[in-house]
C-alpha cells in the first residue's frame, strides 16, 4: 500500500511539472523570440500571421526548444541549491548561474555555455527525465471504483445538553487529592 501511494504521488508530482512546462511551452509560443545576429525582436501573434517564410519558423522552433533547455536548466539548479548538502561556494556559485541565465540581456552563446558547465548534458538528462515520467504515468494505474449504492456519512451531531448543565458541571468540580498524613497542612 505504501508504494502504491508513492507510485501515487510521483504522479501527481510528475503531472503537475509536464503541466507546468505546457504552459511555458504555450507562453513561448505566444510570444516568440527571434533572434538574429544583430538584432532581437519579440514576433507577436499577428506579425507571424503575416510572415510565411519557412526559415523564420525553423528558427522559432530552435528558439523555443532553447527556451524549454533554458527552463529546464533553471529548474535544475534551483533544485540543486535547495539541496541539504550544498556548501556556501556552490551556493555562490548556483546563484550566479541562475542570474546570467535568467538576464534577458546575457548573450545567447553565454547561456548555452553556462548551461552546459553547470547541468552537463542537459539535453540527454531533459530526454531521460521525460522518459521517466512518461514511464511512471503509464505504469501508475489508479483503481477504478464501482458506484456504492449504500454509504454511511458521518456528522457532528449537535449538543444535547445546555450551556446552563455544562457550566454547573463546571463550577462543582474539586481535585479530590488525598490529605496529608500527620496532620499537616501542607496544601492550605
Amino acid at each position: 500500500m505504501c508504494k502504491r501511494a508513492i507510485n501515487i504521488a510521483l504522479h501527481i508530482q510528475n503531472s503537475i511539472w509536464l503541466w507546468q512546462m505546457k504552459l511555458h511551452q504555450e507562453k513561448l509560443a505566444r510570444n516568440r523570440i527571434v533572434t538574429n545576429k544583430f538584432t532581437t525582436k519579440i514576433d507577436t501573434p499577428s506579425e507571424r500571421a503575416c510572415d510565411f517564410r519557412s526559415n523564420e519558423e525553423e528558427a522559432t522552433d530552435n528558439n523555443s526548444t532553447f527556451e524549454d533547455e533554458l527552463y529546464w536548466c533553471q529548474r535544475h539548479l534551483e533544485e540543486k541549491l535547495h539541496a541539504k548538502r550544498v556548501s556556501p561556494r556552490e551556493a555562490q556559485s548556483i546563484l550566479k548561474s541562475l542570474k546570467l541565465l535568467s538576464n534577458s540581456k546575457t548573450p545567447f552563446v553565454k547561456k548555452r555555455q553556462v548551461m552546459r558547465l553547470t547541468c552537463g548534458d542537459y539535453r540527454q538528462a531533459m530526454q531521460k527525465q521525460t522518459k521517466e515520467i512518461q514511464h511512471l504515468i503509464h505504469d501508475s494505474e489508479l483503481d477504478h471504483v464501482e458506484n456504492i449504492s449504500s454509504g454511511r456519512a458521518l456528522r457532528k451531531a449537535a449538543s444535547s445538553s445546555t450551556s446552563n448543565e455544562i457550566e454547573s458541571h463546571a463550577a462543582t468540580f474539586m481535585f479530590n487529592f488525598p490529605e496529608p498524613e500527620g496532620g499537616q497542612d501542607i496544601f492550605k
